[in-house]
């Protein structure tokens, strides 16, 4: 089409009809224009059709957990950390969602995310406390998690307290 506006705007330029020949030629470019834009467009559309085709073939290699597998987990976590517990002498909460230890001196409550920590002669109001992130796992498992570690290293708290910034 564009090479058509051209020959019209070289015949109009030829038979000195200026006017027409130059509408020729801004088809011309127009039309070039138009299929510049439209080509930069099916390269993007298909460069995000490959990229959801990784995508999709990523999230079909990670084969992601069905809903009973889930459960399977958690039962799984929450049995493991029935095992710590029993094997520390820590109670546990009844939704499996926090912990409570004597290790040395002190008192801990491990919830997911934070631990608290607290002397045991001490009153109510002075507790320690920090948060801590950890890779998604099953709550009962992040809580067992934390119990074995302050079990075999109780200054672990104090290196955790550091490094977090809401610590007071």
């Amino acid at each position: 089409m564009a090479l058509v506006n051209v020959g019209l705007g070289l015949f109009n330029f030829a038979l000195h009809h200026y006017l027409a020949g130059s509408f020729g030629f801004s088809a011309a470019i127009a039309i070039a224009l138009i299929n510049i834009w439209c080509a930069k467009m099916n390269r993007r559309r298909q460069q995000l059709e490959q990229e959801r085709h990784r995508i999709n073939h990523i999230v079909e290699e990670m084969k992601l957990m069905t809903l009973d597998e889930q459960m399977k987990a958690l039962g799984l976590a929450r049995e493991n950390l029935k095992r710590v517990a029993a094997s520390m002498g820590a109670k546990i909460g009844k939704d499996y969602d926090q912990a409570f230890v004597k290790i040395g001196h002190y008192k801990y409550d491990v919830r997911p995310h934070n631990i608290y920590r607290q002397h045991e002669h001490a009153n109510d109001d002075n507790i320690d406390a920090t948060c801590l992130q950890i890779r998604p796992m099953p709550y009962p498992e992040q809580i067992a998690s934390v119990l074995l570690l302050l079990r075999n290293d109780p200054t672990i708290f104090d290196r955790w307290a550091k490094h977090d910034k809401y610590y007071a």
